[in-house]
């Protein structure tokens, strides 16, 4: 005798019966569930970066930021407290000579000079083309950090934000979990987009992302360039100069007797006293009561003339002939100089 219940209910195992129907809304709901999830966590990525307005005076610089300004938001403050922008000057309209009015009474006042009145001309400069807060198209970007914000990158727009008298600026607001070495890419990728930023500055700034990867000595040519999204070229030029031994270099880099990267590398490639003649040329010091050489009394001085400036092109040396050699004493002058920093070239 057949039992009806149990057909019913579908438990006598036939083909189509309830056990298939119920594997089929197993993986419905598996699959429903792991959707809400991904979405869960997606939703959870997407909150550790905000983009909103924050206040200006809640942002605090990055110490380690190898871009230095010489002015400080609290110098800044300082000077828009004394003299604040007139928004009647940043119209479309308006002439550029209140920028030069307007610098010549900063400077005076707070006795700007070198890198600080630089500095404050070059944000006064994007503080005439922004205008207004609402006129940025890239945000700052800041880590969220108790109650206030460390600036990452951006600290230009920031500071000309604070010229304009802005309260706030827009911001993206990154987890505050994120790593050091993650923040000197952003701020290598910020930086290396201005032609300003000194080589002293941006050799920091590859110092310092190579220390995230095996440090400047163990760090390949190739990996480097990857890293710093430059050729191998250039690559190579930075790690010569920074792996370079003797710190004279870096010295004279630092303090913008060498500016250029090419240069810096050629000159790492020499030892310390080739080095040092090439910062330090030596003087000239000629003895008139004792010349080296005597010329003839025919001896024609165009002639000496022709023959020192040749041999200073030459010896890629500063050309020691006055700019025009008329008498036989000049001639004789300007040819024993010569000889004296020839001599002295082959001492080193």
């Amino acid at each position: 005798m057949v039992d009806t219940k149990k057909k019913a209910f579908g438990t006598a195992r036939r083909a189509g019966t309830g056990t298939i129907k119920s594997n089929e809304a197993s993986t419905s709901a598996q699959t429903w569930i792991s959707s809400m999830s991904d979405q869960a966590s997606n939703f959870n990525q997407e909150k550790k970066v905000l983009s909103k307005y924050i206040p200006t005076d809640y942002i605090n610089p990055d110490p380690l930021n190898p871009r230095k300004l010489a002015l400080s938001s609290s110098e800044l403050k300082a000077i828009v407290a004394h003299k604040p922008i007139d928004k009647q000057w940043l119209t479309e309209q308006s002439d550029i000579d209140w920028q030069e009015n307007y610098i010549k009474e900063v400077s005076q006042q707070f006795s700007l000079s070198g890198k600080a009145l630089t500095d404050f001309c070059d944000l006064l400069e994007f503080a005439a083309s922004l205008r207004s807060a609402d006129r940025l198209l890239n945000p700052i970007t800041v880590i969220k950090k108790d109650s206030s914000f460390q600036l990452i990158a951006g600290e230009r727009r920031w500071l000309t934000h604070i010229l304009l008298s802005e309260p706030s600026i827009a911001a993206l607001i990154k987890d505050e979990q994120i790593e050091r070495k993650t923040i000197d890419s952003y701020q290598w990728d910020e930086n290396t987009q201005r032609t300003d930023m000194s080589l002293f500055e941006r050799l920091e700034q590859v110092k310092r992302i190579a220390a995230n990867h095996q440090g400047i000595n163990k760090v390949s040519v190739r990996a480097l360039a990857k890293i710093i999204g430059k050729s191998k070229a250039v690559a190579q030029r930075y790690k010569a100069v920074l792996v370079y031994k003797h710190p004279q270099l870096l010295e004279a880099i630092r303090d913008n007797r060498i500016t250029d990267l090419k240069k810096a590398a050629m000159l790492a490639q020499l030892t310390k006293t080739q080095l040092m003649t090439k910062l330090n040329p030596p003087t000239v010091k000629v003895q008139a009561s004792k010349p080296l050489i005597k010329l003839a009394a025919k001896t024609n001085p165009v002639a000496i003339e022709r023959i020192i400036k040749a041999a200073t092109k030459e010896l890629g040396i500063k050309d020691l002939a006055n700019s025009e050699i008329k008498t036989l004493q000049e001639a004789s002058d300007a040819l024993n100089q010569l000889l004296l920093q020839v001599g002295e070239m082959d001492e080193h």
